[in-house]
């Protein structure tokens, strides 16, 4: 990251554009993360339900 934000100081790019590139990573990975927290729940819960069987 401090590569990154070096490049972005060099290049001018101002602190506020960084600042809501890095929100807006952060909400796509959270987003991603909820897909694959859902998914995973629903796998554990297949898995479980055939343990249990």
């Amino acid at each position: 990251m401090g590569h990154h934000l070096a490049e972005c100081d060099e290049l001018g790019i101002p602190c506020d554009e960084v600042l809501a590139a890095v929100r807006v990573g952060l909400m796509v990975n959270h987003g991603a993360a909820h897909v694959i927290r859902k998914h995973a729940d629903k796998l554990v819960g297949e898995i479980a339900t055939e343990i249990a069987t």
